[in-house]
């Protein structure tokens, strides 16, 4: 697995990717390399872009599911007149 990073790591320092249509002009950047494995792999953080390591390619989609935003709790009146507060 190592040579095969090192080898994105070789195409990442050579600007090829930079240049492609498909970059933003003002900001280009390298995409993500994403490693579908059901074993996991010691990996550095050496590397000057982004590695995403997963078993399943479900996996993948679960993460890009937009995340559901949890409600506060109510703040809740108790007798006596104080208030009751959740923090969590």
């Amino acid at each position: 697995m190592k040579d095969k990073l090192d080898r994105y790591k070789d195409l990442h320092r050579s600007g090829i990717v930079f240049h492609e249509p498909w970059q933003n002009a003002e900001k280009p950047l390298f995409p993500n390399v994403l490693i579908i494995s059901e074993q996991r792999y010691s990996i550095s953080n050496n590397y000057p872009f982004r590695i995403a390591q997963v078993q399943r390619f479900s996996d993948v989609l679960q993460m890009m599911k937009p995340r559901e935003e949890k409600k506060p709790d109510p703040v809740k009146a108790v007798a006596g007149g104080g208030l009751k507060v959740r923090i969590q």
